[in-house]
């Protein structure tokens, strides 16, 4: 595969990146360095084909950063970068409306949705043993 050009943060990730950023209370002197950082780690994760939510990736990356001659604090700043763009990316989604009422059901103890669930559950490992079957 041919590689031209870095790649560029998507601008959902790139907003809500810069809002943590904020709320991290990073200098805002040092944003452009922390998305530098976010840019060249998502770049080499594609290039060397490693997963961009992975610690194993990091390592490579500081690695690189190593073998490129950076510095200590710009290998410790990328780190930082990349910590935060992990705080993001793995942040559990909000529950939806459907989970929110379904955790109220359960702890009010609603006996008959209790029984529902069951009879459910029962009734879809009926099903995927008999899926094992063919």
């Amino acid at each position: 595969m041919v590689y031209l050009y870095m790649l560029r943060i998507p601008q959902s990730i790139f907003t809500h990146y810069q809002n943590l950023l904020n709320s991290k209370k990073i200098e805002q002197k040092y944003h452009p360095h922390y998305i530098k950082w976010l840019r060249y780690y998502l770049d080499f994760c594609k290039k060397y084909e490693h997963e961009n939510i992975s610690t194993k990736s990091l390592n490579k990356f500081i690695n690189k950063l190593q073998e490129k001659k950076q510095t200590q604090f710009q290998q410790i700043q990328a780190r930082h970068a990349i910590s935060i763009y992990y705080d993001l990316v793995q942040k559990p989604a909000a529950p939806t409306e459907k989970e929110i009422d379904l955790k109220k059901r359960v702890k009010r103890g609603d006996r008959h949705f209790i029984k529902e669930s069951k009879e459910i559950s029962l009734m879809l490992g009926a099903i995927v043993s008999k899926m094992d079957k063919y």
